[in-house]
């Protein structure tokens, strides 16, 4: 299913794949709606651009597109009984025949996959069952009042999300529609979003949506499924562009994306990005021109502030960067981040060379003078120094030649902290 915002790209795409064309159609295209403006609720005006007056209502007006369009008749009348639907964006969500299998043989009218919800899904739906009827129900975060909604991201609570993976049974699917007249009436979703999305200043704007997972409260004797995380690997954000673009996950023989044999932790990386400075795709290449860091040892990678990585970044654990400054700042080639790292302003001592070694820093918006410096070592970037601080707190500060900016970061016993090396020691007698 096709948008029109989409569809002329995708079909000149799809000319690559002469086979596929003449198969028959091979898209359909859904509806659009008008943008509502969230001052007066009424439908948008924007003569410079009349395309961005209109949004597409949401992928679950694949059940009326696919009447209206013909193309379920067209689907019934060459045979066809049963159909796997998934978004385009989720890269882990292929054709199984185990799960077809499973679909036919329980002879069910509906089938939606789900998997086990991790503190990355936290704001994604959850599946639910209605205290009326017992039938399964789906839950969005924008149906979700502002009141409940520590209990919404509640992943113990609510155990299952919605991976969009749907299995349908096309005469069953005929039947509904016609007895519903060609709508389904599945709950309406609110989201707030600006007229153009490249432009957070332009008016702020309702585009009025429902959910193709929401369908799974009209059939009677739907069904879920749960499957393994390989089946989910979504892009709908820089975020997770960034996450499937590195080396915690990889691309199997049969063009699947799944997780990197070498990664031993047992979820993926939640990747976090300032959307100040990562929103857009080319915001996300600008801050990334040698490709994404090192994520197959990393828990979790978040970014506030604008940051440029460098060359062979690696992240390891609870990985954090922060730039508290309003000017981009640049990550070292080769630079390990296992904790947090932090933009820092740094006094130094200079007498034949700068910086000859710290005297203070700014940390948290206090200053702390350096008692100590442990050790010291140049790099290829420039100089790293591991000091004592303030109530004899240990600190790794790294100054980066080329760019003229020191990051901090806090430093276990070794002065190095988790991704560093033991230096010969250096001591003075923190005067300068």
């Amino acid at each position: 299913m096709n948008s029109f915002t989409t569809r002329e790209e995708t079909l000149r795409f799809l000319e690559k794949y002469p086979e596929l064309l003449r198969a028959g159609p091979v898209d359909f295209l859904q509806s659009k709606v008008p943008k509502i403006r969230a001052d007066n609720w009424e439908p948008v005006s924007w003569p410079a651009d009349p395309d961005l007056e209109w949004c597409p209502p949401g992928h679950g007006d694949i059940y009326t597109a696919l009447l209206t369009s013909g193309m379920l008749q067209t689907l019934l009348d060459h045979g066809y009984e049963y159909a796997f639907v998934a978004n385009a964006d989720n890269l882990g969500a292929t054709l199984d025949p185990l799960l077809l299998g499973y679909f036919v043989e329980n002879r069910l009218p509906f089938l939606m996959e789900v998997a086990d919800r991790t503190p990355a899904d936290r704001k994604g739906g959850h599946l639910a069952r209605r205290a009326g009827d017992g039938r399964l129900t789906l839950r969005e975060s924008a149906q979700c009042p502002a009141e409940d909604m520590d209990a919404f991201q509640d992943i113990d609570r609510h155990r299952y999300f919605n991976t969009n993976n749907l299995w349908l049974n096309l005469p069953a699917l005929k039947a509904l529609m016609d007895e519903k007249g060609g709508i389904l009436g599945l709950p309406l979703i609110r989201n707030s979003k600006t007229l153009d999305p490249r432009d957070p200043a332009s008016p702020k704007v309702y585009q009025l949506e429902t959910a193709m997972g929401a369908a799974v409260s009209l059939f009677e004797g739907a069904g879920t499924l749960q499957v393994p995380r390989t089946r989910f690997a979504p892009v709908k954000t820089c975020d997770d562009l960034l996450a499937v673009r590195s080396d915690a996950y990889v691309l199997t023989a049969d063009w699947r994306v799944v997780p990197s044999p070498l990664r031993r932790l047992p979820e993926p990386p939640v990747v976090s990005l300032d959307p100040r400075a990562y929103k857009l795709v080319d915001d996300l290449e600008a801050r990334f021109p040698f490709g994404p860091p090192s994520l197959v040892d990393c828990e979790r990678l978040t970014v506030q502030g604008d940051v440029r990585f460098g060359r062979d970044v690696i992240c390891r654990g609870a990985a954090e960067v922060v730039n508290e400054t309003d000017k981009q700042a640049a990550l070292a080639d080769g630079q390990v981040v296992s904790e947090v790292v932090r933009l820092v302003n740094v006094r130094c001592y200079a007498g034949t060379r700068y910086p000859e070694r710290p005297v203070a820093f700014q940390w948290e918006g206090r200053w702390l003078d350096v008692t100590q410096v442990e050790w010291q070592v140049r790099t290829p970037e420039g100089l790293r120094f591991a000091v004592i601080a303030g109530q004899g707190e240990r600190y790794r500060l790294s100054w980066v030649e080329r760019e003229d900016v020191w990051w901090g970061e806090e430093a276990d016993d070794s002065g190095w902290g988790n991704g560093g090396k033991r230096m010969k020691r250096r001591e003075t007698d923190g005067s300068g």
